[in-house]
Formats: C-alpha cells, sequence, structure tokens
C-alpha cells in the first residue's frame, strides 16, 4: 500500500515543484520590473542592442537578461532572439542522445517554452528566428542543403558567411570525439551535416533580416561559434556593426568579451587589434600586478579554483614526480598538453593538422623515434566531464597498446597536479592550450602547433606546418629554458589574460554557481558609476571594443 501511495504522491510533487519554480520566477521579475522602472534611464528608439541567443541555454538567456538589465540603465534598448525551431540543427543536439533525426523537431517547442520562461523573467523584448525566414526561404534553403554536392560543402558562403565551415563545426562538435573526415562519413553523418547546413543557412539570412529590420546599434552573443552564433557575428562585421560575443572564463563568474577579426574568424578569447598587446608588451609588470598574477595561479592550482580542471591533489615536488612518473634521470623532460577534441577553439582558429586527432598521433610518432627526452602525454582533465563519446585517451589505447619506457601517459583521471608538472618539465606542446601561457610565464619552451591567441608573441616556438613542427620536436634537447626578456614578455601576457581580460561579473548569484541568477541583493551593482567593470562591459557592448581592464578596474575585480 505505500508503494502504491508513493507513486500516486509524485505528480503532486511534480506540480508543486513546478508552482514554487513558478512563483520564484515571478517575484523576480517583479522585483527587477520595480528596480527598472525607479531606475532605467529614457531609451532611444535608435540606440538598441541586438542580443542572439539561438542555444536557448537557460543560463545564458539570464546571464544575457543580466547584460540587459544594465545596459537599460544606462539608456540602451535590448531586443532578444530566441530559437523556435525553425533551424531544427542546434547547438543542444549530440550524439550521445539518443533521438532519431526524425525526432529532432518533437524537442523544439519544449526548448523554446524554456528559454521564453527565462525571457519573460529578465524582462526581456524577444523575438523568433523564424520571424525573419520566410516559408519560401525555408524550401529554398532546405533544397540546397540537401543537394548541394559533399565536395562543395566546406567552403560554400552564403552572405558573406561560410556557413560550410560553421555547419562542419557543429557537426564535430555533435560527434563529441568521434571526429570524422569529409571524405569518410557514412550516409548518416552526412545527413547530419545536411541538417546542419540548413540551420547554418536559415541562420545567416536571420541575421542579415534582423540586422535590417532592428536596425541595432550593436550585437551581442555568446560563444560566437558554430551555426547558432557564428551567422550573427559574421554578418554583423560585414556590416560594421559593433559585435561581442562572450564565454565564460577559468572561474566561477569570470568572462572572456571577444570581438570578430574578419566575417569568418573569431580568435576565441584573442584580441582584435595588435597594438593593444604592444602597449601591454611594453610595459613591465609592477610588483602589485606580478603578486596578483601569482595569486591567480596559486588560486587555480592550490586552491582548486578553476572551472575547466578538477584539482583534485596539491603540486608535488619534483623529484617525488619524476619517480611517480617513472622518469629516467639526465634526459630533458617535454609534456604534450592534449585538447578536448571537439572544443570551440578549434573553429575558428586554425591549426598545422586537419584535426587534433591527427595532431596526437602524429606527434606521439615522432616522440617514439626520439629517445634524447622523456615524453610525457598529458590527456585533457575535462574529457572525465565534457561528454566526449571518444576521447583522446581512448584513441591513444587503440592505436599504441604498447609504448617504449621514454614515452608516458597521464591520462584524464590522474591525480597529478598540472602545477607540480609544469615544475618538472623543461617545457611543453600544444596546439592552442591554455598549458602554453602558465608554462611560459614560468620560463619554459613551448612548442605551438596552431594559431593559439598567445601565439607570435616572442616567447613561444611557432610553427607553421608539419615539417617545421616535427623539426621543432627533433631538436627539444637542445632547445633551452626562455630567457629573462622572454619570461618577462611571458608573464605580461599571462597577467594581461588571466587578470586584465578574465571579466567579473559581481552582480551574479553565485551561491548558485556560475550559471547563478542576477543577485537582486546585489542588483545596485548594475547602476552606472557603482562598478568600473560594468561600466566597462557595457561600454565595449555598445561599442565593440576588445574587453581589458584598466588598473583601476582590476583592483575591483
Amino acid at each position: 500500500m505505500a508503494a502504491v501511495e508513493g507513486k500516486s504522491a509524485r505528480p503532486f510533487a511534480g506540480i508543486r515543484g513546478w508552482a514554487g519554480s513558478l512563483a520564484r520566477r515571478l517575484r523576480f521579475r517583479a522585483a527587477l520590473e520595480r528596480f527598472l522602472r525607479l531606475h532605467a534611464r529614457r531609451q532611444e528608439p535608435e540606440s538598441k542592442v541586438l542580443i542572439w541567443e539561438l542555444g536557448n541555454f537557460p543560463g545564458i538567456v539570464a546571464r544575457n537578461g543580466l547584460f540587459a538589465t544594465a545596459l537599460k540603465l544606462r539608456g540602451q534598448r535590448t531586443h532578444s532572439i530566441l530559437c523556435d525551431g525553425t533551424p531544427v540543427a542546434c547547438i543542444q543536439r549530440g550524439i550521445e542522445k539518443p533521438d532519431a533525426l526524425a525526432d529532432w523537431p518533437a524537442k523544439c517547442r519544449a526548448c523554446s517554452a524554456t528559454a521564453e520562461a527565462v525571457a519573460q523573467k529578465y524582462c526581456l523584448e524577444v523575438s523568433w528566428v523564424g520571424d525573419y525566414v520566410s516559408s519560401t526561404k525555408l524550401r529554398e534553403f532546405r533544397e540546397l542543403a540537401e543537394s548541394l554536392p559533399l565536395s562543395a560543402v566546406l567552403e560554400y558562403v552564403h552572405l558573406g558567411a561560410n556557413v560550410g565551415r560553421m555547419a562542419w563545426s557543429s557537426l564535430n562538435r555533435h560527434m563529441k570525439g568521434l571526429l570524422v573526415e569529409e571524405a569518410a562519413l557514412t550516409p548518416v553523418q552526412e545527413q547530419i551535416l545536411r541538417k546542419y547546413v540548413y540551420a547554418a543557412l536559415v541562420n545567416v539570412h536571420a541575421a542579415n533580416e534582423a540586422t535590417d529590420a532592428l536596425a541595432p546599434a550593436s550585437v551581442l552573443t555568446s560563444h560566437g561559434v558554430y551555426v547558432d552564433y557564428a551567422p550573427a557575428m559574421s554578418i554583423a562585421y560585414q556590416k560594421g556593426l559593433p559585435a561581442v560575443s562572450w564565454s565564460s572564463a577559468y572561474a566561477d563568474g569570470y568572462h572572456y568579451f571577444t570581438v570578430p577579426k574578419g566575417p569568418n574568424q573569431l580568435l576565441l578569447q584573442g584580441v582584435s587589434k595588435g597594438e593593444l598587446w604592444e602597449q601591454r608588451a611594453a610595459t613591465p609588470l609592477t610588483p602589485a600586478e606580478e603578486e596578483r598574477l601569482e595569486q591567480f595561479l596559486h588560486h587555480r592550482y592550490f586552491r582548486a579554483g578553476a572551472r575547466d580542471i578538477n584539482v583534485i591533489s596539491v603540486p608535488e615536488d619534483r623529484e617525488t614526480l619524476r619517480r611517480k612518473i617513472g622518469l629516467r634521470t639526465g634526459k630533458p623532460v617535454f609534456c604534450v598538453f592534449t585538447h578536448v577534441n571537439w572544443d570551440a577553439c578549434f573553429d575558428m582558429s586554425s591549426m598545422i593538422y586537419p584535426n587534433a586527432n591527427v595532431w596526437t598521433l602524429e606527434t606521439i610518432r615522432r616522440l617514439i623515434g626520439n629517445t634524447e627526452a622523456d615524453w610525457i602525454i598529458r590527456i585533457h582533465p575535462g574529457e572525465l566531464t565534457d561528454g566526449s563519446v571518444l576521447s583522446t585517451g581512448d584513441i591513444i589505447k587503440a592505436e599504441f597498446p604498447r609504448l617504449p619506457d621514454h614515452v608516458k601517459v597521464l591520462w584524464a583521471d590522474s591525480d597529478i597536479n598540472s602545477y607540480g608538472l609544469y615544475q618538472l618539465i623543461d617545457g611543453g606542446i600544444t596546439i592552442f592550450g591554455t598549458a602554453g601561457v602558465e608554462l611560459a610565464a614560468m620560463g619554459k619552451p613551448v612548442i605551438l602547433a596552431g594559431q593559439a591567441h598567445y601565439g607570435n608573441k616572442g616567447f613561444t616556438i611557432d610553427t607553421d606546418s608539419p615539417a617545421e613542427y616535427c623539426a621543432a620536436l627533433d631538436r627539444v634537447a637542445s632547445i633551452a629554458a626562455l630567457n629573462a626578456d622572454q619570461t618577462a614578455l611571458a608573464r605580461r601576457y599571462a597577467y594581461w589574460y588571466f587578470v586584465q581580460r578574465h571579466i567579473p561579473i559581481h552582480a551574479i548569484d553565485l551561491k548558485q554557481g556560475h550559471w547563478g541568477d542576477l543577485d537582486l541583493d546585489r542588483i545596485e551593482t548594475l547602476l552606472p558609476g557603482r562598478d568600473t567593470i560594468m561600466d566597462t562591459v557595457c561600454r565595449n557592448i555598445v561599442e565593440g571594443k576588445d574587453f581589458i581592464l584598466p588598473s583601476d578596474a582590476v583592483l575591483d575585480a
């Protein structure tokens, strides 16, 4: 009898939970409306920020709602465009989910309703992506996506935007590590690719129509890549509109903001103008800035204050690590830092190999024949939590069931703290991983196999081809540590990247974590003049400028 009563009680518990959530949402909206009535400045019709969010992630819609609130308090109108399911293929799809292609549209209504509820909670003015694409155009795009020769997909351009590349990057994200080559697509994979081509065509057209109809002063989106977000960045850039994308950074409540460098180029976490770095490079760090950089690294690796890695132990000393890993004495030690192989950083940045998996395998093949150094392959810890279906670790195990003694692998679940590893090794190898910045700041040489945001700055070993890269690997035994000038330059970049460009948003309710709501108890920090950082964020969103905190704002951070 108790079991029957338990089952019958579940629907009522669900109703109570839904009612409680609705009540909290309504209270939040009422409080936000009151605040805006009291403090929002008169909004000029021609001053409008278009907020583009086709992923419909509730946390991202809410974060955009926070930015929209701050902009309204400075006299800006905002208008958000959400996804109503018109593109069908989107960032929420993935091979790890059981949905058949034919069933994809069935999820769209609930997804749109969830995003709309968050938008209403934040008092957002909203329209839908489907509002900007006619039925005639949808039919045209569907036919094009189905008939386009596969060989022409990757470089297909619509309205100046490379929809083929957008679709390809979305497919690779969809495959969660099962990276595919164009010529080796299975029939099902080709079908999925064509769904993303259709979505890219729809979204590029919608972005073009929306920017014409709404005439925004600037455009804001998250990510800036994939078929969901890249269209808005590409169209805005081509029309000369200020455009900014944001992404989550290395600690809760922190963000990176990026502006496009071209119609189909967004160097994630990089800056658009070289002279900005030149100014920083020419200015030595003060003792206070040196201390602030060390505080960041200490918090990241000693206090587990990072979102991108799982720190489960304190750094160990060099000799302990050498014995633990099984390294030889008297040999230089270089470490290859692998990537989450479907990461967004691959979508708008170039690398010298076709993809991260090819780079990893070719690198290991080269290392096997070089016994002049001990080599460590550090598998990205994020592979434990990122939802990868085929991880880099899986690929290495399948391709190299046995490795020689001078090549060691630290798997994703290794308890070795990366900071201790940095102190042990003589240098590092990556495509464009964060480890490259951290190692260089410690005076260690770093070989790059891709267009890293910190590459070609005077403190890395940059390669432009597989031949150059392999030559650099072959000579690691003779590669010296960075000299004092190079190390100082690397530390200036590290400070610039980890402190000045690592932007905290103080109005987030961090008791709820990184994706916490706007904290109504701290909402007054959004008012003009109350928070130097929020003033900078809003100004740069409107003007489309690179986000670099001035010295006084760093103190607030």
